[in-house]
């Protein structure tokens, strides 16, 4: 409940969290979804009452009534206002201001300072010792060089790191940290009020706790956004491939080593590419041969290779219903989709389902590579 009356308080363009906009009474928040959901008062928890209410929510009811559109929504519209509530929250001067303080130190007195700053450098020596002896009696100072202790640090602009405790103020903030990035997987840079905040946060932004799940740091000094690129591949995040290529295409040097670094078995790209494959993210394959084109046929065959029979059905499916032309073209070139799909049913099947989603393409690929007994079919 508190982080909802959180979110419900945050607007586009907020520097810092207005109080004055939270709602005091847990009822409010209630009484505004009606029945909708219901409040589990001993763990603060809100939850939808049932789960057809979600179907109703989304519009998922075949026999919707006319007035029904008028409380429905999508999942990619509810995305989008969420991500502009996570990206508005990282951008909090709360949490800029609360980074480092200084402390103001003393204007420097000369006459200590000075003989202080000798001493360091010169007392080591016995040749040392005797020069700031002679330079103190010189200055008519009292104290020579061994009763001179002087604190330098003093002197210094001291920087501390202030140990951080947002929770009471900031409820929404565990959320953000954890569901950021599954709320801004689908902006691209048609979002234009929202892009640059993206991107300056995976690029850029410091702020006092961690909340990018990837290595801040590239041990490669060539490529220091290496571990975006892994994270990006493995989890299916099309939003941080695009930031990485910021004119529309891969950066070639970034092209080069995603092809010399995919050869590597043991490499850390080899193994997100692999894990890609097997969660079924065709879309980061399908952006990925578009891009860099060296890496079909061997290395996509290749991954393949490693799938079950079952999997590969899978793939082959995704890709004909996702329209992946250039997944699709790997899959039947390489002779992977004729192992399942072979048979004159099975192989209609797919054109039907490519033509049905409108990907008329690959409809069209899959009649000109039917295998040779199909071929009478079309």
């Amino acid at each position: 409940m508190d982080e909802l009356k959180e979110a419900v308080a945050v607007e586009p363009g907020d520097k810092d969290l207005n109080h004055n906009r939270i709602p005091s009474d847990d009822s409010r928040i209630i009484r505004a979804c009606a029945n909708l959901v219901v409040f589990d008062k001993d763990d603060r928890k809100v939850s939808l009452a049932h789960h057809t209410v979600k179907e109703f929510l989304l519009g998922l009811w075949p026999n919707a009534t006319p007035t029904l559109p008028t409380f429905c929504f999508d999942l990619s519209k509810a995305n989008r206002e969420l991500a502009g509530v996570c990206l508005t929250y990282f951008h909090f001067n709360a949490f800029e201001t609360q980074l480092t303080h200084t402390v103001d130190v003393p204007a420097p007195n000369m006459n200590e300072l000075v003989p202080g700053i000798m001493r360091e450098v010169l007392s080591p020596s016995m040749f040392g010792k005797g020069l700031l002896s002679g330079w103190s009696r010189i200055q008519g100072l009292r104290n020579n060089f061994q009763q001179s202790i002087v604190s330098l640090g003093r002197y210094g602009r001291n920087i501390h790191r202030r140990k951080l405790n947002l929770n009471p103020e900031h409820r929404l903030l565990q959320y953000v940290i954890e569901y950021w990035l599954f709320h801004t997987a689908d902006l691209t840079r048609n979002d234009s009020d929202l892009w640059d905040l993206f991107q300056n946060l995976v690029l850029d932004k410091r702020i006092p706790f961690d909340f990018r799940p990837w290595k801040e740091v590239s041990p490669d000094r060539e490529f220091p956004y290496l571990p975006i690129l892994y994270w990006a591949i493995e989890e299916g995040n099309v939003a941080l491939l695009n930031v990485l290529m910021p004119k529309g295409s891969m950066p070639p040097r970034y092209c080069n080593r995603i092809v010399s670094e995919s050869v590597a078995k043991a490499s850390t790209l080899s193994s997100a590419l692999s894990i890609a494959l097997k969660r079924g993210h065709l879309h980061i394959w399908e952006i990925l041969l578009f891009q860099v084109p060296e890496l079909q046929w061997s290395q996509f065959s290749e991954r393949l290779h490693g799938l079950s029979a079952s999997e590969k059905n899978k793939v082959v499916l995704l890709a004909v219903e996702g329209g992946y032309l250039e997944v699709t073209k790997c899959l039947v070139l390489n002779g992977v989709a004729d192992v399942e799909w072979g048979t004159a049913d099975r192989w209609l099947t797919l054109v039907e389902i490519a033509l049905a989603r409108g990907h008329t393409d690959i409809a069209h690929l899959l009649q000109l590579k039917a295998p040779h007994s199909l071929l009478h079919l079309f």
